[in-house]
């Protein structure tokens, strides 16, 4: 290399603002298509953590405790616990086989098999699947 670098990168040039202004057209446009899964998203999170307007009346109810039975919470935690129970409870969660009936390729995968274990043991699978599940029931999917 010359040392020289590429005009077009420079801040000022008219390929970089174009470039620039129609990424930030695009990130706008996403926001803005993905504006309705996020409110139903938080909606979600709302009913499940318990949070909803207070309609009492602030003169003659005030006094009262707002109580109601939080049913998307108790659904949620119900499902969440018996998807770990019969996910995570398997043993081992993750098996390694050879893929050849060769008895050397199978004393082979048992050490792989033993790190497999040891880093699912290592890395809290079932508060993980807890975390991820929770958030698969509320919002409707998770990134695994």
């Amino acid at each position: 290399m010359d040392g020289k670098f590429d005009p077009r990168l420079e801040k000022d040039h008219v390929l970089h603002k174009e470039y620039v202004d129609r990424i930030q057209r695009l990130g706008e446009h996403f926001r803005k298509s993905c504006l309705n899964i996020w409110d139903g998203a938080l909606d979600h999170w709302d009913r499940f953590l318990a949070i909803q307007e207070d309609t009492r009346d602030p003169v003659d109810e005030k006094w009262r405790s707002q109580i109601f039975v939080p049913m998307p919470f108790a659904t949620t935690r119900t499902k969440v616990a018996q998807q770990v129970e019969l996910l995570g409870n398997t043993e081992p969660v993750w098996q390694v086989e050879a893929t050849r009936e060769d008895p050397r390729w199978i004393e082979q995968s048992k050490p792989i098999e033993r790190l497999i274990d040891y880093t699912h043991t290592q890395n809290n699978w079932r508060k993980y699947l807890s975390k991820a599940l929770t958030i698969r029931s509320v919002v409707g999917h998770t990134w695994l």
